[in-house]
């Protein structure tokens, strides 16, 4: 019999994950669940909407739900108004007015979760956006046809104030496979509580992947004990990122880290904007999550918890074949920055729960 790990896909481009979703939405027969943060309005992005309108057009059920900040070149789309008169379901999430520029801190949460269901047989769990600057980004999207879309099903609402249920936050484990979200009015950090409880309980080795670092307090305890108890802990950042600022808040908790044994290691051929996490290689998580404040506590994002060793053993092994295009980290490279940069490194703090 075969199982939902033998159909298993990774993508470790956005480009290629792109040309994948494609063709499944194109074979779309009954219904497509498309949740994105950022879908943009350029080639890529108006390919994929002139897509979604044709197969409403086709009668297939079209459910769109976009991030109102990420996605706000599409907003006010003509395709988009097409594929509602046609009657598919485009919801902008969380919604933004002229009063929200001087009150930033009502710009939260967002919903950052990139989640495609086909059919409901076919599941695209990751962190790659739709835009054609980032056609070349190293990322991470898997790939599973079988039971798992019943249960990112339910996680497909339109209201910002409604993700899964009010009370669940996680579905059902199915063949070691399971979705977990977090966001507002759901109990928080589930996805963040998921992630520590494996750290604690760590034995041998956590790897973790993040474009952005900016660890709220309790992960960084949680990495120093686990250090402390002799585990192997390497952590990869992207040597080039989208973000400049945010790069430079990052680079700057990396020395009291790699003074306590901590490896970083830089991804050095292009922007890698993966996210994914494997602990003892009995674990493994991976989504939408940056490890930062935004996605560990306030934003509505999705992850796939792993248990499956058949599917581990694949992420490991792309692990291994990030760290052929990295470096490592030595302790002296905060020294040879240039001083704007940790300036603003240091300075940046004072925003790192707004980043």
């Amino acid at each position: 019999m075969t199982s939902i790990a033998d159909k298993t896909t990774f993508f470790t481009h956005t480009g290629t994950f792109w040309e994948g979703l494609y063709k499944d939405c194109e074979k779309a027969r009954t219904s497509i669940l498309f949740e994105q943060y950022i879908l943009e309005n350029d080639d890529i992005g108006q390919g994929f909407l002139e897509l979604l309108l044709k197969k409403a057009k086709e009668g297939v059920k079209v459910t769109l739900l976009l991030d109102k900040i990420g996605s706000r070149s599409v907003y006010n789309s003509p395709l988009i108004q097409d594929i509602r008169q046609y009657g598919g379901h485009v919801e902008f999430y969380n919604n933004i007015g002229w009063l929200n520029l001087v009150l930033p801190w009502t710009w939260l949460p967002r919903n950052h979760s990139k989640l495609f269901l086909i059919d409901e047989t076919i599941t695209y769990i990751g962190g790659a956006c739709i835009a054609e600057n980032m056609a070349d980004w190293r990322d991470i999207v898997i790939r599973l046809e079988g039971k798992l879309s019943d249960v990112a099903d339910e996680s497909f609402t339109p209201s910002p104030k409604i993700t899964l249920s009010t009370k669940r936050r996680k579905g059902p484990e199915i063949e070691g496979l399971q979705y977990v979200i977090s966001g507002p009015h759901l109990p928080s950090g589930s996805i963040f509580k998921e992630l520590l409880k494996q750290i604690h309980s760590a034995q041998q080795e956590i790897l973790l992947v993040t474009p952005y670092f900016l660890p709220p307090k309790r992960l960084k305890w949680a990495l120093l004990k686990a250090k402390k108890r002799g585990v192997e802990v390497k952590i990869t950042i992207t040597g080039e990122s989208d973000v400049p600022l945010v790069q430079n808040v990052s680079l700057s908790y990396l020395p009291r880290l790699m003074k306590k044994g901590i490896r970083f290691f830089a991804y050095n051929a292009g922007v890698c904007h993966a996210k994914y996490a494997i602990v003892d290689g009995r674990w493994a998580m991976l989504g939408s999550a940056n490890l930062d404040y935004l996605s560990l506590l306030h934003n509505k994002e999705g992850n796939l918890l792993i248990k499956n060793r058949q599917i581990i053993k694949k992420l490991e092994n792309i692990f291994k074949d990030n760290l052929k295009n990295s470096t490592k980290f030595e302790p002296e490279f905060w020294e040879t920055l240039p001083l704007r940069t940790k300036l603003s490194g240091y300075l940046g703090r004072l925003f790192k729960k707004m980043m």
